[in-house]
C-alpha cells in the first residue's frame, strides 16, 4: 500500500527542504553565506543528514540531473523521507502485532497512518518530519519491548524519544 502511494501521489509542498538543499549545496560549493550552512539551529542534524544522503545518491541523482547539484541535494533529503516512510509503516507493524492486532486489523491500522498528512504528503518532501516521527515509533517499540524484559531498561528507547523531539532531554537523565 505503502509503494502504491508513494507513486499515485505527487510532492504538494516541499516546505523548508528547499532552504535546507540550498544550505547543503552551498557547502558543497564552498560558499560563504556568512554563517556555516550545515549547523542550523533548529535541525542541528538535518543538514548533515542531507549532506550524508546526498553523498549516498549522488551517483544516481547526477544521472537524473547531471548539472543541478541543488536537485541531487533535494532528491538525496527526499530519499531519506522514503526510507522513514518504510521504517514508519514497518514499525507501526511491529507495535500493532506487539498490541495484539493481526490481520485486517492491522492492515487498517496502516492504511490509515499511511494516508494521513503527516506522512503521505511529507514522505515526498525531504522534511525532517517523517525521520522525527520514525524516531517516535521507535522509541514506543523499544519501551514496548522494554517492558516485555524482567527487567526493563528504558534508557536507549527515552533516548530515541529525545532525540526524536528537540530541546527534550532523555528521562533517565533528568535526575542527573
Amino acid at each position: 500500500a505503502l509503494l502504491v502511494l508513494m507513486t499515485v501521489t505527487s510532492l504538494r509542498d516541499c516546505a523548508d527542504t528547499s532552504v535546507y538543499a540550498a544550505d547543503v549545496a552551498a557547502s558543497l560549493r564552498g560558499i560563504d553565506k556568512g554563517f556555516h550552512p550545515l549547523w542550523e539551529f533548529g535541525h542541528v542534524l538535518w543538514c548533515p543528514i542531507g549532506m550524508l544522503m546526498w553523498w549516498l545518491t549522488h551517483p544516481v541523482s547526477a544521472q537524473f540531473f547531471p548539472d543541478h547539484l541543488f536537485l541531487q541535494v533535494f532528491s538525496g533529503f527526499v530519499a531519506w523521507n522514503h526510507l522513514a516512510a518504510i521504517g514508519c509503516f514497518l514499525l507501526l507493524y511491529a507495535i500493532t502485532c506487539k498490541c495484539g492486532l493481526r490481520g485486517i486489523n492491522a492492515a487498517i491500522v496502516l492504511v490509515v497512518l499511511v494516508c494521513t498528512n503527516a506522512v503521505l504528503s511529507f514522505m515526498q518532501s525531504g522534511t525532517a518530519y517523517v525521520p522525527g516521527f520514525t524516531l517516535q515509533l521507535l522509541a514506543i517499540y523499544l519501551l514496548l519491548e522494554a517492558a516485555e524484559q524482567p527487567q526493563p531498561s528504558l534508557a536507549f528507547s527515552s533516548e530515541t524519544w529525545a532525540y526524536s523531539t528537540p530541546g527534550i532531554r532523555p528521562l533517565h537523565t533528568l535526575d542527573d
